[in-house]
């Protein structure tokens, strides 16, 4: 009788092993699907470099570094071609792409088709058409280089150009120092860009002649001292950073003062016009000889006379 009890007891046991080694199962399956959701989240957060005019040597870089990023075999096929791909020779003399066949095809083509994607959607849409009939991701890096990229004397003049803004670049005082900062670092990496890399002692001193008149004797102090030389631009702006609230304090506090001073000089203006305008009128005291008002009246009795200068 207490064979029954014994598996009743297994069996029981055997239910709930099973029943833990389930929980177990999912509560280990949990961690993996949390891992792999802000790897997702994160590809999806980071913004497509857009071609503009005048930049594709920093834009060819940004997407380098941003097709590495989310599929580097997708950046292997923008810069070798789609090895996998098969192609025959009608007897018309016509070049035809076949028709992927193996797995190894298939995924390559998707691939490719991935990369093309991508960079029409980061070229701007008035060369779009130019661009759509090409079905080879390689060709179409290939001629966004030769369209935007420029040959030797287009990048010669651009040089010249970048040279230009960099020995007038200013940062206004309404612009601020964090965009005028960013900014300049923008100059400085399209002149590496085209091989005139500035110096760091140049590119100090020349952020530092650049900043508004608020900033001079704090830029004159900075000048002077010894490891500006050597510091580096990021750590200049750093430093300068933390002034900026005084700089800006005090640059709103002279500008209160001098609209007070132009207030007060401008109502000391008006009153001196008021009182001392006599060309037309003007005041007077009668004459102490008249018999008729008493000495007194006549001291103290003042009238406004017209240009004739006669008393009232």
């Amino acid at each position: 009788m207490s064979q029954p009890a014994n598996d009743e007891f297994s069996q029981h046991l055997s239910d709930d092993e099973a029943s833990n080694h389930e929980d177990a199962s999912d509560t280990g399956a949990a961690p993996k699907q949390q891992q792999a959701i802000p790897q997702t989240t994160a590809i999806l957060n980071i913004k497509l470099p857009i071609l503009k005019k005048e930049e594709y040597d920093i834009w060819a870089m940004e997407m380098e570094h941003y097709l590495e990023y989310i599929d580097n075999e997708v950046w292997k096929v923008i810069q070798n071609g789609n090895s996998k791909k098969r192609i025959s020779t009608g007897k018309d003399g016509v070049i035809r792409i076949l028709p992927p066949v193996t797995a190894a095809e298939i995924q390559a083509v998707e691939k490719e088709r991935k990369a093309k994607n991508i960079l029409l959607m980061a070229i701007p849409k008035e060369h779009m058409r130019r661009f759509h009939g090409m079905d080879d991701a390689k060709e179409i890096w290939e001629a966004i280089r030769t369209r935007f990229g420029g040959n030797a004397n287009s990048k010669k003049m651009q040089k010249a150009v970048f040279k230009q803004q960099f020995e007038a670049f200013t940062i206004s005082s309404s612009e601020g120092l964090e965009k005028g900062y960013d900014r300049f670092q923008q100059l400085l990496s399209q002149l590496e860009a085209h091989g005139a890399e500035v110096s760091t002692e140049d590119a100090n001193h020349k952020f530092l002649r650049s900043l508004p008149p608020a900033w001079s004797n704090l830029a004159m102090t900075m000048r002077t001292k010894p490891d500006v030389d050597t510091l580096s631009i990021d750590d200049l702006y750093n430093n300068l950073r933390v002034f900026e609230q005084e700089i800006q304090g005090a640059s709103k506090t002279s500008s209160s003062a001098q609209n007070v001073a132009f207030v007060s000089q401008s109502k000391s203006s008006t009153n001196k016009v008021k009182s001392g305008f006599t060309g037309a009128y003007s005041t007077c005291t009668p004459s102490t000889s008249s018999t008729n008002i008493p000495e007194k009246e006549a001291l103290t009795k003042k009238c406004v006379c017209k240009v004739t200068k006669k008393c009232c």
